[in-house]
């Protein structure tokens, strides 16, 4: 049984994400947490080889969570340890003119892993059940539809050899103003608190952007509230912005509730990942991320040349000599060495060599 097992939701279960404590860290120190995950990226890597080599399977990672809540960093820290030519990350930012006027999953059509590859999605397909539902912008009984659509989107990719590891960040609103905070105290990250106003000249939140700079604490709060408070509270008129989006805190959680309700089924539940703490955050992502790797029993395909014919057919001769010298000495110190660190244990190694000898033999 893995630790996370109580974050996952079982499909069927009526979600309240308010019995879920965002300080959570299932018993773990943060110093025992921190060696799990380098030992988690690091068997990611080889399974991404594999992943890669097998051309057989793909893992889609998604993220979805408010504001400030880490999907940047989880993205970041567990897509950037493997190989770069296999893992992608894409962000689903505002819709484009293009992709309104398109069917609400096209822009992640556009997106989804080739087989042999990882993608991580910041953001996902369930922004037109939640943003849609909490702004009013499409009536309840579409996105009631939605909500089907995408579970037989799921369910296709699946049988095309997809994995879903799905991620739910939960922070709590004190967490979320901590962070804010934070960023508009620091030069480099001020930018991330996205300008917004709402319709009909409400309020322009550029307005109050030097006032926002270097404030900390009471202080930002104060000036936040002062800004929330002349603005005008009619759900459907916000345009964006980070600070703004604040005042939908209790709308967005009660979409999230429904939209994990509806959207966790079997071999691709949602998980609650208590996100208050980065670094149990990176701990369960890189857990499920590992774990749902090794289910997938990958192996490595077979040489696709057999290299000793290959030297005694066109470098037997003298001339060659030296060359196939230099390729066995090579070929051998890297069997020794893959002796040496234990590779010939591993499941996906035995799975191919199992298959070999069954191809030899059959």
């Amino acid at each position: 049984m893995a630790f996370y097992d109580k974050f996952v939701i079982k499909p069927g279960t009526k979600v309240d994400l308010d019995t879920f404590d965002p300080d959570d860290t299932a018993g773990w120190t943060k110093e025992k947490a921190l060696a799990r995950i380098s030992e988690n990226h690091e068997r990611m890597k080889e399974l991404q080889e594999v992943m890669y080599a097998e051309h057989k399977h793909s893992l889609c990672a998604m993220f979805q969570a408010v504001d400030a809540a880490g999907k940047d960093g989880a993205v970041n820290n567990n897509g950037s340890v493997m190989n770069i030519e296999g893992v992608s990350a894409v962000s689903l930012k505002q819709p484009s003119k293009r992709e309104l006027d398109q069917d609400f999953l096209w822009r992640v059509e556009q997106v989804m892993p080739q087989k042999g590859n990882i993608l991580f999605l910041n953001r996902t397909q369930e922004e037109d059940v939640l943003v849609t539902r909490v702004k009013h912008l499409v009536s309840k009984k579409i996105i009631n539809k939605r909500y089907g659509l995408i579970n037989d989107f799921e369910n296709r990719h699946m049988i095309n050899g997809t994995t879903f590891a799905k991620f739910y960040l939960l922070i709590s609103q004190e967490e979320q103003w901590k962070r804010f905070g934070a960023r508009a105290g620091d030069p480099d990250k001020l930018w991330k608190l996205a300008d917004g106003k709402l319709k009909e000249g409400s309020v322009d939140l550029a307005k109050y952007a030097e006032k926002l700079k270097g404030l900390k604490g009471k202080k930002l709060v104060k000036t936040v509230k002062k800004l929330l408070k002349k603005a005008k509270k009619n759900e459907g008129e916000y345009e964006g912005g980070d600070l703004l989006e604040t005042n939908f805190w209790k709308a967005h959680r009660k979409a999230a509730n429904i939209a994990l309700t509806r959207n966790s089924k079997e071999g691709r539940e949602w998980i609650v990942v208590p996100s208050n703490n980065k670094w149990f955050r990176d701990l369960v992502v890189s857990e499920v991320l590992k774990d749902k790797m090794e289910a997938m029993e990958m192996k490595f395909p077979p040489a696709p040349v057999n290299t000793d014919r290959i030297l005694e057919r066109h470098f037997s001769g003298k001339k060659w000599k030296h060359l196939r010298d230099i390729f066995n000495e090579a070929r051998e110190k890297a069997a020794n060495d893959a002796l040496k660190r234990g590779k010939h244990k591993k499941p996906e190694h035995q799975r191919a060599q199992a298959a070999q000898a069954q191809l030899k033999h059959g």
